[in-house]
């Protein structure tokens, strides 16, 4: 299955889960039923607003939503007979995206802030000088990392 087509079929794999019907889960959300409907079915897709709300709802990101094909993973998994590392896993693809985000934001503060920093003292460019390398060096870590959960 293409990577952009998930998100149907995990809407209805992750509500089935549950045991809820399209009518209990759109009541839930406050929605019509033949939205979800509509969604599951891959006849149209949720707003930014509603996909934010399917992902609070189901407590998982956005990314694994639309990005993975979560019966499947879960399948593998169960194959290994560590059904019970789904969650673990899930939730590490998830801090490592938070951290991911942590580690962007710093490097930008650094180039925004540090370059102007006027300064004759060799130390302190010295120490941002490496500080900077070392925020890179585990941005390209967390690159590698998601870029094989990705692939798995």
């Amino acid at each position: 299955m293409k990577k952009g087509t998930f998100l149907a079929r995990n809407i209805q794999y992750l509500r089935k889960k549950r045991n809820l019907t399209q009518d209990s889960l759109a009541e839930t959300l406050g929605w019509k039923r033949n939205n979800i409907s509509s969604y599951e079915k891959g006849l149209a897709e949720p707003s930014l607003k509603r996909l934010l709300e399917l992902s609070n709802f189901f407590n998982l990101s956005t990314d694994l939503l639309l990005n993975f094909n979560l019966e499947e993973t879960e399948e593998q998994v169960g194959d290994k007979g560590g059904k019970a590392y789904l969650p673990k896993w899930l939730l590490l693809h998830e801090k490592l995206t938070e951290e991911q985000e942590i580690i962007d934001n710093l490097l930008k503060y650094h180039q925004l802030k540090y370059r102007h920093l006027q300064s004759e003292n060799r130390q302190v460019i010295t120490l941002i000088s490496q500080h900077e390398d070392l925020l890179r060096t585990t941005k390209l870590m967390f690159d590698e990392l998601l870029s094989i959960m990705n692939q798995e």
